[in-house]
């Protein structure tokens, strides 16, 4: 079973929830964590700041286009949002392998 990483982001931190819910409902991600991040552009000359949240999301490599397809359907942003996929390499895999499932689970658990 080959593994990869896929990054996205979202407007907010309930969206990125949102997502990451319907990942993990579908079982189409084995865990999803996220961060704030900046997000700084240059679009016509000027320089724009803005705050995202990251998803960094571990998957099997076969089920990459649900992760794509679920992402569209539950981010709210009428532009298409950034989907990035990263193969498990020999050098990331056992990390994938160990981690898949236990990030997302603790971070719901404090949540309840």
């Amino acid at each position: 079973m080959k593994h990869c990483i896929i990054f996205s982001t979202a407007d907010s931190q309930p969206e990125a929830d949102k997502i990451a819910d319907a990942l993990l409902k579908a079982r189409a991600a084995e865990s999803v964590q996220t961060s704030i991040t900046e997000f700084i552009i240059s679009l016509k000359g000027e320089t724009g700041y803005a705050t995202q949240i990251l998803l960094t999301i571990k998957a099997e490599e076969e089920l990459s286009l649900a992760v794509a397809r679920i992402i569209k359907t539950n981010h709210s942003s009428s532009e298409m949002p950034q989907i990035t996929k990263i193969p498990a390499t020999p050098e990331n895999l056992d990390y994938i392998r160990t981690n898949c499932g236990a990030i997302y689970e603790r971070r719901s658990r404090s949540r309840t």
